[in-house]
């Protein structure tokens, strides 16, 4: 048998009204709201023969960004790098503003590890990323100070793939991008070849 409360304001136990109502339908909350997570701002789909992705419009609501790459794939059998560079409207950053370190496990029970400083070009994410649907990368990364002056923008990172050799590749890692400018905008490409498919999320860090 359905039964029905019917009260027109919830009160904790000290008297402070946690969620009133009118009567009439239209409620108020004094409930907190979340001040920490992620915003979701953006999902961009991978089309057929993408040279790059450009991701726009990441302004100083939030100073720190996650992105989920989902699915991402290529048919070039090169064994292409995934890279990618932070601008504004003026242009991308090059030169040698972008260092990177991880470290590697793969299934075939290799592991190791590297530091890169890339010159003209873009930060480092994954390299050797196999053929088709079957060599598919998923994973995210996080710039923080992204859209604030005065600060060096830092990174994590965390992919996922199937290697151009066979077997499974987990990376992980982190790394500088030595430009202390505002900046509204990444750019993801390949090395060599282009993007076939996958889906990149879009999010800003929320903070209190």
């Amino acid at each position: 048998m359905a039964s029905t409360i019917q009260v027109d304001k919830i009160q904790d136990q000290g008297g402070n009204t946690m969620i009133s109502s009118n009567g009439s339908g239209t409620f108020t909350s004094n409930l907190p709201t979340t001040s920490s997570g992620y915003a979701f701002i953006s999902k961009s789909t991978i089309g057929a023969d993408t040279a790059t992705l450009e991701i726009t419009g990441l302004g100083t609501t939030y100073e720190s960004y996650r992105f989920i790459i989902n699915g991402l794939y290529t048919d070039n059998a090169g064994h292409p790098r995934l890279l990618f560079q932070t601008g504004d409207s003026g242009g991308y950053e090059t030169g040698s503003n972008y260092h990177s370190g991880h470290v590697y496990l793969t299934t075939e029970s290799s592991a190791g590890g590297g530091y890169e400083q890339l010159s003209t070009t873009g930060f480092r994410l994954c390299d050797a990323i196999g053929t088709n649907t079957n060599g598919e990368l998923s994973g995210w990364f996080d710039i923080y100070n992204h859209s604030t002056s005065g600060k060096k923008k830092r990174l994590n990172f965390h992919f996922q793939h199937r290697r151009s050799a066979g077997g499974v590749y987990d990376k992980i890692g982190g790394g500088t991008i030595a430009v202390e400018t505002a900046e509204d905008r990444i750019k993801l490409y390949l090395d060599s070849g282009e993007m076939e498919g996958g889906t990149v999320y879009a999010y800003g860090m929320v903070q209190a």
